[in-house]
């Protein structure tokens, strides 16, 4: 058999030995979580906001029953799926920056609706169309196909008297 070698004893380095406490975070690791969390319930209500917003602002668009309540209105005939339709929509809300937003109502008639449907066909009206009304709720004047911003501006001016 052979003979086990004896490991040398090493010394230890003499350590000072600390009670154990669990570590508390710094504070502004804390601080830095708290603005973390404010800013993102801001974000998140500002989101809720804007959100709400829009959504009352798009029901509105297409609430019919304010054509003829004392302001110019122009109503769109709208197919949600009609990619000329949207390009109408996206042309007539940059040409309504143009105005104060109390000084026309837009809205409007979404063909896929009952509502939209029975509009469109009271006007003889296709999708891809403007209907301008004044004030009373009298058709004044009609803008068929996707038209330029400025050419909208003119005729809103001119069917409007602004």
């Amino acid at each position: 058999m052979k003979k086990q070698r004896k490991q040398k004893a090493t010394k230890k380095k003499s350590q000072t030995v600390r009670p154990e406490t669990p570590s508390q975070p710094e504070r502004r690791n804390v601080l830095r979580a708290v603005g973390y969390s404010v800013f993102g319930v801001g974000l998140l209500g500002g989101g809720g906001v804007f959100a709400y917003n829009s959504v009352r602002k798009t029901m509105a668009e297409f609430d019919l029953s304010q054509l003829g309540q004392g302001t110019p209105t122009i109503v769109q005939i709208h197919d949600p799926s009609c990619s000329l339709c949207q390009n109408l929509q996206r042309q007539t809300r940059k040409a309504l920056r143009a105005f104060d937003s109390d000084e026309i109502t837009y809205l409007v008639a979404n063909i896929t609706t009952q509502e939209g449907r029975l509009f469109a066909h009271q006007y003889g009206a296709q999708h891809v169309t403007l209907l301008l009304f004044n004030a009373k709720g009298e058709l004044v004047s009609r803008i068929e196909g996707v038209q330029p911003k400025a050419l909208l501006e003119d005729e809103f001016r001119a069917a409007f008297a602004l």
